[in-house]
C-alpha cells in the first residue's frame, strides 16, 4: 500500500465499498479543519487547498494564533 498511487487508493475504496468523507465528491482533495480547507482543481497540487494564502499545507492547530508566553521562575 505504501507504493500505491492516489488512483490505486480510490479504486480500493470503491471496490471494497469503504466509507469516505463526502467532501471528496465535492472537489476537496485534501481535507482538514473547516477554516483551512478549500477545493482544488484537478491540475492543482493535492494539498493546494490547505491553508490557501499561507506558506504551509498543515494546520498545526491554528498556529497563526498568537502564542502564549510561558514564563518559568
Amino acid at each position: 500500500m505504501a507504493q500505491w498511487s492516489r488512483d490505486d487508493v480510490w479504486k480500493y475504496i470503491q471496490d471494497h465499498k469503504i466509507p469516505y468523507n463526502p467532501l471528496h465528491d465535492q472537489g476537496y482533495r485534501s481535507i482538514g479543519c473547516w477554516p483551512c480547507t478549500h477545493k482544488t482543481g484537478n491540475g492543482d497540487n493535492e494539498r493546494g487547498g490547505r491553508w490557501t494564502g499561507f506558506n504551509k499545507v498543515e494546520c498545526g492547530i491554528h498556529t497563526f494564533l498568537p502564542k502564549k508566553v510561558d514564563f518559568q521562575i
